[in-house]
């Protein structure tokens, strides 16, 4: 009997130790140093209005934290996701510009919730999960505001001034969720593949019109010189024909010239031998024809009736 009731005792006492270590347990909380966590007790729902930072906290059992980072998180559009199977997945967040054109743009930014709000921001939106789901909601109605006053060309061009508008946008409309906004980051935009093929092409044909437009000088002095070097090489030619023309003009009538001379005093020694042997015109001619065969260097045959005639009447 008094082994049963100290076996009894025993399992009371452990009993107690148990329950006192529970107790202790759940009457001790830490919050971390990141972190930053609004006092909650679960039995008289009660919610303070400081909240705490890093530390060991006591408190009566059953009582919690409410936690929310306190240091500043970045949040994505479109949502990062790490690689399944080492395989990178590729998402994309799609905009409509002003022109209605669909933009996938990828952006970042980073936020915290101001602590000093910390009791309404719990009062509205019950925890950091729903916090964040709201913000992540709400920034992307700004981004899809800002998308919506920029033309296509003006997400290349300004690509900086979107970047301020949506920073403003998203400050304004993330401050009556108590939100501090630091830096923002537009990683990439990609316009639709056709557009973009098109805006090469245009560029491409700008790029040549401007190549021609800075070659046309050199074009025009290339075409200038080789037109004045034919002019000159034609004039070059014409010169020396001209001057082959009169060499020969010169000569034909220097040649002609000594020819009429020759023949001249060819004539005036006929004349003067028909003269000298008081001739008459057949006379002379039957002279000439005895003469040409006398003097004939080979012999003379002629079927002639005799070696002259005497008269050409």
């Amino acid at each position: 009997m008094t082994k049963k009731v100290g076996v009894i005792a025993g399992s009371v006492v452990l009993a107690v130790v148990v329950l006192v270590i529970a107790l202790v347990l759940t009457s001790v909380k830490k919050i971390d140093s990141a972190q930053v966590g609004l006092f909650y007790n679960n039995f008289n729902k009660e919610l303070r209005e400081e909240p705490n930072s890093e530390g060991l906290y006591f408190g009566l059992p059953g009582f919690q934290f409410i936690i929310f980072t306190s240091v500043f998180k970045t949040m994505s559009y479109p949502d990062l996701v790490p690689p399944i199977d080492g395989v990178c997945v590729m998402l994309t967040f799609q905009c409509l510009n002003k022109d209605g054109v669909t933009i996938r743009i990828n952006i970042s930014f980073q936020y915290r919730v101001k602590a000093a709000n910390l009791k309404s921001v719990v009062d509205q939106f019950k925890d950091e999960v729903g916090y964040d789901k709201i913000l992540r909601y709400i920034g992307s109605s700004a981004v899809h505001d800002s998308c919506s006053r920029f033309n296509t060309s003006q997400f290349q061009a300004e690509r900086g001034r979107f970047q301020e508008d949506l920073t403003l946008r998203l400050v304004d409309k993330l401050q009556v969720l108590h939100c501090d906004i630091t830096d923002l980051q537009v990683n990439n935009i990609q316009r639709p593949y056709r557009y973009d093929n098109s805006i090469q092409a245009k560029e491409s044909s700008r790029e040549d019109i401007e190549v021609a437009r800075n070659e046309r000088p050199q074009k025009l002095t290339e075409a200038g010189t080789t037109k004045l070097e034919a002019e000159t090489e034609a004039e070059i030619i014409l010169n020396n024909a001209k001057s082959q023309a009169r060499i020969m003009l010169t000569r034909a009538i220097t040649d002609a010239k000594a020819i009429l001379d020759e023949y001249t005093k060819e004539a005036d020694s006929y004349r003067a031998l028909k003269e000298a042997n008081n001739l008459d015109t057949q006379g002379f001619l039957a002279y000439m024809g005895i003469r040409a065969i006398s003097n004939a260097k080979n012999p003379v045959r002629i079927g002639m009736k005799a070696p002259a005639k005497s008269s050409y009447a």
